[in-house]
Parts: structure tokens; C-alpha cells; sequence
């Protein structure tokens, strides 16, 4: 049997031994020969990295099938599959025939055969629809934290209504958890070991320190543990979190079947989420990272790893983040969260669902038999879910998660990813033909609502720039602004109306034609007149002047708010009737205010506030008068704004009355022909065009201004009277 010469003995025959030996795995030209490395021959740890050069093993190196599937152990071959996701596949099958199906990933971008059956000339492989997995079947998992934590027990009817009852649904919420927790557990942006451990070859706990606190979070209590299935130098096992009382928590590893003991280097990653590389991924992660410095790109670029952990990255949704209570539209804090949600949403357009604001439209809370109370229309009116939906400032109730389950079930089965079995298959009637009002670089559409047998959730506005086809703008009623529009091409629109099930109207009939066009600009003038000696010091504070162009007008008392009260401009008590006016010297104009209160005791006769883009003379109500009416006609109603046109005739033309609230901005605007003989004038409301009408009358003289009056002696508040001149 050949050997290896022996120190000390063999004397004279030390070549002949040793040729031998060599001879058995080397051919006469030094290299190994066929079959010379095996199982049998290796020793345990014996191909290192240290061992192989770079480049040592290549296509030439090794023989047809040497390192194939079935050389592997099941073992090895787990651990691989974990890893290939889509970020590693550059091609995929996902359509067969006229059905979509899962990924099918593939190893190489040359087809060499799909289930033994090679492809014809025309490179073209023939498989049986039977064999792939159909969209509809493929289960869903959950990433967030606690909002997706208090979703799994409401998760029920959304699952029967896409036809995933069954199925191994999962989800993964863990309260408290930032974005980087999240997609450590998720296995996007893995967690890292942070000093050099060994896994020891028996089953039996070692601790770690990974750089991430990857299990730490709510719900937990002191001493009891949470665990996750990792792999760690494909090494598959447990990572245990045991909860001491205070953070950083405490960890080790559990290997899940015995061998080899495995020496780990810092900064080796710890795997995640590769069983559920095949699932359908709802992500929402966020609502913990949103305030942190850098978040705007920190927590796409996290939720970009987690997509990259997934062969659905396609199919994948992403929510938006919801505001907390206190969050109000315009506050410091919600800019910040409007700000991640806008780079959320533009990173992932495709993928990107504003559960947000779905769980605060009023139309869709109604549809599904809430109604909402007083403070909820406030909730709404501040950009906040309403408080009926919510258990605290922020986490949804079982009516919340009622709602997020009709945006989640509207969004997988108008992607087509929902296996609908009966259930709600009647689309919505057709929306009424639109009017479209043109604005600066925008167009607002109001049309006649849908009906349906269920309830209309929402419309889609569509532009005759791409013919058509694409989405320009969704509302959950009418109007419609669509934004990004040519100022100067006129364009026209058409709108379509969908259900809860996803199901679709036909598009409406065409709007005619309309030209967006350039902005207004502030009118800036002290030459306010009126009864009363208007901003008699020190009723009013020194005008604020933005950029030569916009003058704030503030006052002393009742900062930034003025009241109309015996005939003077000012914060104070028992208001009178008064107008005050400013001379526009240009044709075409706009006037709004703010109406920051409503009236808490009235007579029955009407209190009322005239904003006026023309008139023929100050205080002159019985002649030319181009405005918005706001109107109160007791303390319970509700504020009415609607258009009031009066010509030098005395006839009069109103437009529909529309309920404003407190905080709103109320405004009116005149736009006169070439020939100056007729007018489109437009009521706006908070910035959108809400109502228009033709005046045909006189022209009247150019001023803009406003009026208000009543007879009772509580005070009527206003803020931000603006006049601007059409550019």
C-alpha cells in the first residue's frame, strides 16, 4: 500500500516511496487526477480560504456536475437556498401564458432546460401552467413595529376577503422598534456580530453581542425571553433575547442540529428572514424612526434592503406613517413626518399604499358604517386619524383596523394579486362628466359622484396629455386638483370612480378643454378705506412686509386676528357693519381671509362676511359686486360659503353654499375676458377652486375687499386678508 517515507528508515529508497505515494492522486505531469479529492479524502476543515488561492476554483478547475446539487448536503443546500433572494437573480419568469405567477428565480440568464424540457428553436420552453405557483396563493408576511404588532388579531376578515385564509401567513411586529431593528429582523440590513465568538459543534447556547438590538421591544417582560430564526456562518439556529430590565438585551445562539464547532468573526452578519424570502411583504416601519436626524433618507434606504431581501419585491406594499394626535398639518413635527412619507413614497411609487390618509377620509370611514362626531371631523380637518379609530394618540382600534383592512383588500385586488371568490364584483356607476377650473401649473375638477351597491371609496382623475392613460390625480370625492400641469397647453380630463373591491367605473365623457395658467402675486398697498378710522394706532401692529410684495396685517392685542368692531379694524368687543376696501387699479383680481372663529351667540338674523374681488363703490352692496358670501344664520349651524354675483341691474346670481369650517380660507377671484365683457369668477377654498360662474354684467370698478356684519355683540375673528393681482 503506498505510503509516505518514514524519518529515520527507508535508506536509499526514500524516491521510490514517495513516487508512490504520489502517483495515486497526481498524474506524471503534477496535476491530480480524476476523482482524487472526495469525501473520504478530505479532512474536516481542510478547503479554507486560506487554503484556496483567489481564483483557484474555476469552470476549468472542476468537472461537469463536481459541485452540484446533490453533492451537497441537506444541510448546505438549506443554507443556499436561504440566500438567493431577487437581489441576486437578475432574471425571473414571472408570466406565463396570460397569467402572473411567483418569481421564478434562475441561477443563469441561459435557459438550459425548465423541468426537463428543453427550449425550441425559437429559444422558447413550453410549461404547464400547473407547475408555478399563482399570485393569489402566495402568503403574506408583516414587518413594523406595534402598529403591525395590533394588527394580527384583526387580521381575519382581510385574509377571507383576498383569499388567503389558509395560507402561512406571517407577521412580525415588535412595539418600540425603529426602522433599523426592522430590517435587521427582516434580514435586509442584518445585524452583526461584535466580537469573535465559536459556535460550539453540540447544541448548546453561546452568547453574542449583536450591534443591533434586534429583539428588543415592547411586550416582553423583565427576565422572559424572545427568539428568532437566524443563521450565523450558515450555521442555522436560534438568537434569543432575554429582556433585563434595562437596553442593551442580553443574547446567545443556539445551534439547531450538532457538528462542526465554527469560529465567528466580528462583523459577521446574522441572517434573517430567508424563510420568507417567497412571501408577499407588507412593510410599515417608521412611526419610532421619523423624528431622528437623517431619517428623510435613512428610512428608504432600510426599507430598500428589506425589498432586496425578498423575491416579491414587486408585489411588495409599503404604507405610509401615520401621524400621531398631535401631529397637526402644519406643526414642526408633521413637516418632518410629511417629508419621510413624500421620500417614501416617491422612492417606491409602485409599491407605496398612504394607509395614512386613508384612515382619515371621511367618505371611506362612512362607506363602512361609522359616523363620525364632532371631534372626529376636527381629527380630519387637523390631518390626524380621527379618534374614534384610534385606542390613544396614535395606535388604531378594531373600527381603525377595519379601515386599514379596506385600503390593504382595495390594493391587493386592484393589483390583481386577491383570489376573489363571490363578494362584490358591481363597479361603480360613471362619474358625471367633469368641469374643470384651471389654475397655475394645475386644474381642480368637480364632477357629479358615482353610486354603487356597496359604496364608492374614491376617484381618478385622468389628463388627455398621455391620451388618457395614466393616472393624473385620486381624491375620495369630487373636486379633484391634478397638479404639474404646462401652463399655456390646454388640456382636458376625464374621471373614473372605484369600490372597496377594487372594481372600476368606465372613464367619464371628456371635460372641455382648459389653460392653466401663471400664479397670482400679492397686491401690496396701505390704501385701505372704510367707516372708522381703519388701523388707528395702537389697534394694529407695524405692517409686515415678505419680500416688497406681501403685507401681513397684525395687530397689538389678539395677535395676527383683526375684528371688525364700530366701524374700526382691530381686536375688540361689540363689532358693528363695516367695509374696508383696497383699490386694485387691474381688471382681473383675488381676495381671501380666514375666518379663525364662528359665532357662539346669535339672533336669528344672519351674521355674514362679503369678500369681494370687485365692486363699484366701497360699502356699495346694491350695485356691481363680484364675492363669496360666508353666511351663519344660527350658533349651532354650520358656516355656509357660496358665490354672490350682483350686477348694476340688481340681478343676482348665487352659486351652491359649501360648508366651511374655522381655519379655513375662504376666497374669491375674477378673470375678465380680452374684450372685458364677461368674467369667470371662482370661489377657493384652503387654495382649491370649488365653484365658478359667468358674469355677464357691468364691468365694475377694480378693488378687492371685504365686509362683515350682525347684530348681535359677539366678535367676529378673521386673519390673513390677502389681495392679489392675477400675473
Amino acid at each position: 500500500m503506498a505510503r509516505l517515507p518514514q524519518p529515520g528508515g527507508d535508506a536509499g529508497n526514500w524516491g521510490v516511496v514517495l513516487n508512490e505515494y504520489l502517483s495515486q492522486s497526481h498524474t506524471s505531469d503534477g496535476l491530480l487526477k480524476d476523482n482524487s479529492v472526495t469525501s473520504a479524502t478530505l479532512a474536516p476543515n481542510s478547503v479554507t480560504s486560506v487554503a484556496l488561492a483567489t481564483g483557484a476554483v474555476t469552470t476549468t478547475a472542476l468537472a461537469e456536475d463536481a459541485v452540484s446539487r446533490n453533492k451537497l448536503t441537506a444541510a448546505v443546500r438549506a443554507e443556499l437556498d436561504g440566500y438567493l433572494t431577487q437581489a441576486e437573480t437578475d432574471t425571473r419568469i414571472t408570466t406565463i401564458g396570460d397569467s402572473t405567477y411567483a418569481p421564478i428565480a434562475l441561477t443563469s440568464q441561459v435557459v438550459k432546460s425548465v423541468n426537463g424540457v428543453t427550449p425550441n428553436g425559437a429559444g422558447n420552453v413550453t410549461i404547464a401552467t400547473g407547475d408555478a405557483v399563482p399570485v393569489t396563493a402566495i402568503p403574506i408576511v408583516r414587518w413594523g413595529d406595534s402598529l403591525t404588532a395590533n394588527w394580527s388579531t384583526r387580521l381575519a376578515p382581510l385574509l377571507a376577503a383576498i383569499g388567503r385564509t389558509g395560507l402561512d401567513n406571517q407577521g412580525f411586529g415588535i412595539g418600540s422598534q425603529k426602522s433599523d431593528q426592522i430590517a435587521a429582523r427582516q434580514g435586509g440590513a442584518p445585524a452583526r456580530v461584535v466580537t469573535d465568538i465559536t459556535i460550539p459543534a453540540a447544541s448548546t447556547p453561546v452568547a453574542l453581542t449583536p450591534n443591533i438590538d434586534i429583539l428588543q421591544g415592547t411586550a416582553v417582560a423583565v427576565g422572559s425571553t424572545r427568539s428568532l430564526s437566524v443563521s450565523l456562518m450558515g450555521v442555522k439556529g436560534t438568537l434569543t433575547a432575554t429582556n433585563p430590565g434595562t437596553t442593551p438585551w442580553t443574547y446567545t445562539f443556539t445551534r439547531s442540529t450538532p457538528g462542526y464547532a465554527i469560529n465567528v468573526a466580528a462583523s459577521t452578519p446574522i441572517q434573517t428572514g430567508f424563510e420568507y424570502h417567497d412571501h408577499l411583504p407588507i412593510i410599515w416601519t417608521g412611526r419610532n424612526s421619523t423624528l431622528l436626524p437623517g431619517a428623510v433618507t435613512a428610512i428608504p434606504a432600510l426599507i430598500e434592503s428589506m425589498l432586496k431581501n425578498t423575491r416579491q419585491r414587486d408585489r411588495a406594499l409599503v404604507l405610509s406613517i401615520p401621524p400621531i394626535n398631535t401631529e397637526v398639518t402644519g406643526s414642526a413635527n408633521r413637516t418632518t413626518l410629511d417629508a419621510v412619507n413624500a421620500a417614501i413614497r416617491d422612492a417606491f411609487a409602485s409599491n407605496f399604499v398612504d394607509v395614512a390618509a386613508w384612515v382619515r377620509d371621511p367618505n371611506v370611514i362612512t362607506a363602512l358604517g361609522y359616523t363620525l362626531t364632532g371631534q372626529d371631523t376636527t381629527d380630519i380637518a387637523n390631518g390626524v386619524t380621527p379618534s374614534q379609530l384610534r385606542t390613544d394618540t396614535l395606535h388604531l382600534n378594531d373600527a381603525g383596523y377595519n379601515v386599514l383592512n379596506a385600503a390593504i383588500e382595495h390594493e391587493f385586488k386592484s393589483r390583481g394579486y386577491a383570489l376573489v371568490i363571490g363578494g362584490d364584483v358591481t363597479a361603480p356607476s360613471v362619474p358625471g362628466t367633469p368641469s374643470a377650473i384651471a389654475g397655475d401649473s394645475s386644474a381642480t375638477l368637480s364632477f357629479t359622484p358615482s353610486s354603487d351597491n356597496v359604496a364608492v371609496v374614491g376617484y381618478e382623475a385622468y389628463s388627455s396629455v398621455d391620451g388618457y392613460s395614466a393616472i393624473a390625480a385620486t381624491n375620495s370625492t369630487s373636486p379633484i386638483t391634478v397638479t404639474g400641469l404646462s401652463n399655456g397647453t390646454a388640456v382636458s380630463f376625464k374621471v373614473t370612480a372605484y369600490d372597496a373591491a377594487g372594481n372600476r367605473s368606465a372613464k367619464s365623457s371628456a371635460s372641455a378643454s382648459v389653460t392653466p395658467s401663471a400664479a397670482w402675486s400679492t397686491y401690496t398697498s396701505d390704501s385701505f378705506t372704510g367707516s372708522g378710522s381703519l388701523y388707528g394706532t395702537p389697534n394694529r401692529a407695524t405692517d409686515t412686509v415678505n419680500g416688497g410684495t406681501t403685507k401681513n396685517y397684525a395687530l397689538a392685542s389678539n395677535t395676527d386676528k383683526f375684528t371688525v368692531s364700530g366701524g374700526i379694524l382691530r381686536a375688540g368687543a361689540s363689532p358693528g357693519y363695516s367695509t374696508a376696501a383696497v383699490a386694485t387699479g387691474f381688471a382681473d383680481a383675488r381676495a381671501s381671509i380666514k375666518i379663525t372663529e364662528k359665532l357662539t351667540t346669535l339672533s336669528s338674523t344672519t351674521a355674514l362676511i362679503v369678500i369681494d374681488c370687485a365692486r363699484s363703490a366701497v360699502g356699495s352692496s346694491g350695485t356691481t359686486a363680484l364675492g363669496v358670501r360666508v353666511t351663519q344664520t344660527s350658533a349651532s349651524q354650520l358656516l355656509g360659503a357660496r358665490l354672490n354675483l350682483v350686477d348694476s341691474g340688481g340681478s343676482a346670481a348665487q352659486g351652491p353654499s359649501t360648508t366651511v369650517t374655522p381655519g379655513d380660507t375662504v376666497g374669491v377671484s375674477a378673470k375678465w375676458d380680452t374684450n372685458g365683457t364677461s368674467a369667470v369668477v371662482t370661489m377657493w377654498i384652503n387654495g382649491i377652486a370649488t365653484d365658478t360662474l359667468t358674469y355677464t354684467g357691468t364691468k365694475p370698478s377694480g378693488f378687492a375687499g371685504f365686509s362683515a356684519g350682525h347684530t348681535t355683540d359677539t366678535t367676529w375673528q378673521f386673519d390673513n386678508f390677502l389681495v392679489e393681482q392675477a400675473i
